[in-house]
């Protein structure tokens, strides 16, 4: 059993993956302000290796606000 939501990998995936698609039909700066995420860079590797990843992360606080009340209880 999965010690906290973080833990869970169903979880995180659901959560990327709704996060994913409100920014897809509403747009970044939308559901950044929306979520009082952050965009940063992602400069841990080189541009010429094989993760570089030229749009950044997403980085959302970890509070309840993005599970739904189904998934929650």
């Amino acid at each position: 059993m999965p010690r906290s939501r973080t833990d869970d990998e169903l979880m995180l995936s659901y959560i990327i993956d709704s996060v994913a698609d409100e920014m897809f039909a509403e747009g970044v700066e939308e559901i950044l302000a929306r979520y009082g995420a952050v965009l940063l860079p992602v400069d841990d590797y080189d541009e010429d290796d094989f993760k570089y990843n030229p749009y950044g992360a997403i980085y959302l606080r970890s509070d309840n606000r993005l599970v739904p009340q189904s998934i929650n209880s």
